[in-house]
This record gives structure tokens, C-alpha cells and sequence, in this order.
């Protein structure tokens, strides 16, 4: 797994496709910080300010950290990736339906 900051020169053109993979993905009910309704030019703007961001922010991060359902696929595959399960929190992550679900923490030292 490559992780890499992203480029304003270089990444722009990848934001539509990033947008419409999040709208799909909250259309599927998982939890990754927007509720039902999340569109592709709420998507889109989310990603831009993320570009726009990115030009200014601090590098020499050592860990990742992330949150996802406790039990779920993407808790499998951060797991198989060698993500390192740091615990869970009961009734965390809110579900783009309005609903709250346990969620495992990870992290990720980086090199």
C-alpha cells in the first residue's frame, strides 16, 4: 500500500472519480462521516478543499489512525493490510441513516 499527499498539479483530475466512489459509498449505508442525501457536488467540493489543503499542511506524519464498523469488511481488509486493532467504541460511528454502530480504531506506523 502506497499512502502519498495529495498533488494540485497532478491529482485534480482524479477528484470527480473520488467523489462518485463517496456518494456511492454513503449510498451504501457506510459510515465515513456523511449522512444519506450526500451528493456528487457536495463530494466534489469536499475534495477540492482537501486539495486545496493539502498545498499547506505539515509533513513528517509517523501514524495513521482511522476508525470503521467493528465486524465489518473494511475492518477485515485494514486487519489483512496490517492496520493494528487499538480497541473498539460502542455506539460511535453514525450511519448515513441516522443510526449509531460500534467502531474498531486502527493504526499504522508509517516508515
Amino acid at each position: 500500500m502506497i499512502i502519498r499527499a495529495l498533488d494540485p498539479h497532478t491529482d485534480a483530475a482524479l477528484l470527480p472519480g473520488l467523489a462518485a466512489m463517496m456518494v456511492k459509498t454513503v449510498a451504501g449505508c457506510a459510515s465515513i462521516g456523511f449522512m444519506a442525501g450526500f451528493d456528487q457536488a457536495g463530494a466534489l467540493a469536499w475534495w477540492r478543499g482537501r486539495l486545496a489543503a493539502a498545498q499547506g499542511e505539515a509533513q513528517g506524519r509517523t501514524t495513521l489512525a482511522l476508525a470503521t464498523i467493528s465486524g465489518s469488511a473494511a475492518a477485515r481488509l485494514y486487519e489483512r493490510a496490517g492496520w493494528e486493532k487499538v480497541g473498539d467504541i460502542p455506539a460511535y460511528a453514525l450511519m448515513p441513516g441516522g443510526k449509531m454502530a460500534p467502531a474498531a480504531v486502527y493504526t499504522k506506523r508509517l516508515s
